[in-house]
């Protein structure tokens, strides 16, 4: 337990809040105290006490807040292990999430009486809540790369049996285990569990959309992913997500405007610009995503991307504007042996064998071993000695 002497800093920017903390410290007979009614106020009195032993801080204030002034501490290496509670309401429980993995030793939920301050005070005389999430979550993560996704559940069904406070987060993490599993109702249905706890936890609303959408259930799916968007409006994965929803539904309008405002938040994002395009290209939308993106992101299309694209084309018998693709593709990557082969192969069907068989001997200078190419470059010589013949 944390030593009577050691110097507590309590940080609210309510005074009678504050006071209520310092009061019940004093009860315990923890009377060494400071306060900061901001997380700005709080880091000058940290940089003039570097004998602080402990921090309580409420989540929202202005200037700084309880999970700003958190990531700074921890970024110091003076105060890398430094008992640090934060007290939060019941809506912020999403955000308790975040503050255990950036490295909150705890926290505790409005309002604070002497038993809850009491029990936490204790839980420092070894692991904290937080250590103990983050070595369970890691050790659940270690079983799922093993595929022992039975093992990776029971450790975290044992630890949520043990800690009730992390209800939300743990079944976050089964609901992710039964998704890998398949198992989407199950998945569905824990994290409403989940969200029962922490109605704002973005994750587990996204976690839910996800398991609607592959349960077909696309028009739930898009209002679930609203609600998550309505915390997080800035987050380009749930607007890809949402965007991907109203393809499902042939709804192109509200696609391309999700799409859209992903790419405004994030201009310079490349990654972002080839899920754009490629995610029209899974529900065979080749010339929609031209109509809808072509002048803003076909310069910046990725070899890869453009070799998907041209893959499409050849599906629908579009050789003519496949080969245009795979000529676009090769000017940005003219080593690439896959393209080459690809490229190679819409020339054949075409019936311009000659030019094939250029690209096939190119793409094996550079992989000798491409059996596919080998196969291919083989039907052509004897189709060629058949022909002569």
């Amino acid at each position: 337990m944390l030593g009577k002497d050691q110097l507590i800093l309590v940080v609210d920017d309510i005074g009678p809040a504050r006071q209520t903390i310092l009061n019940i410290l004093n009860v315990l007979g923890y009377k060494n105290t400071i306060q900061a009614a901001d997380g700005r106020q709080a880091w000058e009195q940290l940089e003039s006490h570097e004998n602080v032993g402990l921090v309580i801080s409420d989540w929202k204030m202005p200037q700084m807040s309880g999970i700003e002034l958190l990531a700074r501490v921890r970024s110091d290496l003076r105060w890398k292990n430094l008992p640090f509670f934060l007290v939060t309401s019941k809506s912020e429980s999403e955000d308790v999430a975040q503050a255990t993995d950036i490295g909150a030793t705890g926290y505790m939920v409005k309002p604070l009486n002497l038993p809850i301050l009491k029990n936490k005070l204790e839980t420092l005389s070894g692991k904290t809540q937080g250590e103990s999430l983050k070595e369970t979550v890691v050790r659940a993560g270690m079983y799922r790369d093993k595929k022992d996704l039975e093992k990776a559940k029971t450790l975290l069904f044992s630890f949520l049996k043990e800690n009730p406070d992390f209800e939300s987060r743990i079944c976050l993490e089964i609901g992710l285990i039964l998704e890998e599993e398949g198992l989407w109702a199950e998945a569905e249905r824990i994290s409403e569990r989940a969200l029962k706890q922490s109605p704002e936890m973005s994750r587990a609303l996204f976690l839910k959309a996800r398991m609607q959408g592959m349960q077909g259930k696309w028009e739930q799916s898009i209002k679930t992913m609203q609600d998550a968007l309505n915390i997080n409006p800035r987050n380009a994965e749930f607007l890809i997500y949402q965007g991907t929803a109203c393809l499902h539904l042939k709804n192109l309008v509200q696609a391309k405007s999700k799409f859209m405002t992903a790419l405004n938040i994030y201009p310079k994002d490349m990654d972002l610009k080839q899920t754009v395009w490629n995610t029209y290209l899974k529900h065979g939308l080749v010339e929609q995503v031209q109509i809808d993106f072509g002048a803003v992101l076909f310069e910046s299309l990725t070899p890869e991307t453009l070799n998907n694209m041209a893959i499409i084309l050849r599906k629908k018998n579009m050789l003519r504007d496949a080969l245009l693709v795979y000529k676009q593709a090769l000017k940005k990557d003219r080593d690439n042996p896959r393209i080459l082969y690809n490229i190679a192969s819409a020339y054949s069907k075409e019936g311009n064998k000659t030019i094939a068989r250029k690209y096939l001997q190119k793409a094996l200078e550079i992989k000798p071993d491409f059996n596919e190419a080998l196969q291919l470059l083989e039907n052509l010589d004897q189709e060629k000695e058949t022909q002569d013949s």
